[in-house]
């Protein structure tokens, strides 16, 4: 009997440490190794039309990720590249260097970038479409608060109902992620070609719609890309398009630059960041002739063509054709200059800041010339605006056409009028968020 319940006892200590140092450790194990981790952040790599390329960012370091738990992809730097759709159904899995997978994490309801301005300006009746502003991925909607009075919206396109001011609160999923401001003003007008406005009048302007035109100015550039060919072409697309008045033609009574015969500032150019429609403008004059003088008001002039111009008589101020070019390229953020139309004998003028080539049907067709730019003829200078299948837009500024305006020229005839292009790649360097058209 003795020897029996010892024998027992030495089977219950065996199997009591088998237990211990085999069982335990497996269970504790098991324990160990479930992988546990959650996505940190997710951000957009770029976007197809139903789906995104996205990086995800793990809450620990792992070394795979998947979106099926077939097949792995390795992980660079702890990131997780990979395309996903933008319905919110992709489940992602992580596998560490232990070869541990983690339960499917559900790629759903993230707002991945945010495209929209702090302020908007835009004219009555004019529209904007901020559907493809936001990029998110899900299936929930994105809401509005705003006055209905000022604005409408249909399909996340706004239209303008009238003048003011209204707060703009976007939300997903009922939070708020991005407020903005929208001013309707009456100062400006849906781009239009219309080579017949009215022609600005003297002191039209207060001091605060002068500045407001300003700051719409301003923004339209700033959103097109300051320092960049689009900032240029916004530049010269608003003077002509959005502005309501004709800015009148004025031949210069001399330039900033040290190539003009006499110089003055602001007398039928304005080489300023701005545009010249109050007295306000006037410490910013540096040179004198017969000014100063705001665009649309009297000042004297010395050309000699009757009888559009007779010597000493004074004459609404505004801009000659190189004098606009200027300033477009310079509110578009390039201080190349107050420079003339050219060519000519001087050592630097607006033909010689490009590529200086002659306009031909191949050159129009083969797509090497952009809007923002240049367009010469003897003694004469403009900027491409537009450029759609069968023409190209081109604002300038000549006596015929009584101050600056924006003309449509047929590929198949534009170089019957300008003989050469200037192509400004080596000025602007970077397109900016360039259009064709507007």
């Amino acid at each position: 009997m003795k020897n029996n319940l010892k024998l027992i006892s030495i089977i219950f200590f065996f199997c009591l440490s088998s237990f211990i140092i085999y069982v335990i450790p497996l269970q504790v194990k098991s324990i160990i190794l479930i992988n546990e981790v959650e996505i940190t952040n997710i951000s957009l790599v770029s976007q197809e039309e139903n789906s995104v390329k996205v990086a995800i960012k793990p809450s620990k370091e792992e070394k795979y990720c998947s979106l099926d738990d077939d097949f792995f992809i390795e992980m660079q730097d702890n990131i997780c590249t990979m395309s996903v759709s933008k319905k919110g159904d992709s489940n992602i899995y992580f596998k560490d260097e232990r070869e541990i997978i983690s339960k499917p994490l559900k790629i759903d309801n993230y707002v991945l970038d945010i495209q929209i301005d702090d302020i908007y300006y835009l004219a009555l009746g004019s529209f904007l479409d901020l559907k493809d502003t936001i990029t998110y991925i899900g299936n929930k909607k994105l809401t509005y608060d705003y006055d209905e009075t000022i604005i409408d919206v249909l399909n996340n396109e706004f239209i303008t109902l009238k003048s003011g001011e209204t707060s703009l609160e976007i939300k997903y999923d009922n939070e708020v992620i991005k407020k903005s401001k929208i001013i309707v003003s009456d100062l400006i007008e849906k781009p239009v070609i219309n080579a017949r406005k009215k022609q600005l009048g003297c002191k039209i302007y207060s001091e605060e719609q002068a500045n407001m035109l300003d700051e719409i100015l301003a923004s339209g550039i700033k959103k097109a890309g300051n320092s960049t060919r689009a900032g240029v072409v916004a530049a010269a697309r608003f003077l002509t398009l959005e502005f309501p008045y004709r800015i009148p033609y004025f031949y210069e009574n001399g330039r900033l630059h040290e190539s003009s015969s006499h110089h003055a500032d602001g007398e039928g150019r304005y080489y300023h960041v701005g545009l010249y429609l109050h007295k306000n403008k006037f410490s910013s004059i540096t040179k004198k002739v017969a000014g100063p003088s705001i665009w649309g008001c009297g000042l004297t002039n010395y050309q000699p063509n009757p009888p559009n111009y007779i010597p000493l008589e004074k004459i609404p101020n505004g801009l000659d054709c190189s004098g606009f070019v200027s300033w477009a390229i310079l509110n578009g953020g390039f201080d190349i200059g107050d420079l003339g139309a050219g060519p000519t004998n001087y050592n630097y003028e607006l033909p010689d800041t490009g590529e200086f080539v002659k306009l031909t049907k191949e050159n129009i067709v083969s797509n090497i010339i952009k809007p923002g730019d240049l367009l010469s003829m003897q003694g004469h200078i403009a900027i491409i605006i537009g450029i759609d299948e069968n023409n190209i837009y081109v604002a300038e500024s000549l006596p015929r056409f009584k101050g600056v305006v924006a003309n449509v020229y047929n590929k198949n005839k534009i170089s019957k009028t300008f003989s050469h292009v200037i192509l400004m790649d080596r000025v602007y360097e970077i397109d900016g968020n360039l259009t064709n058209m507007w």
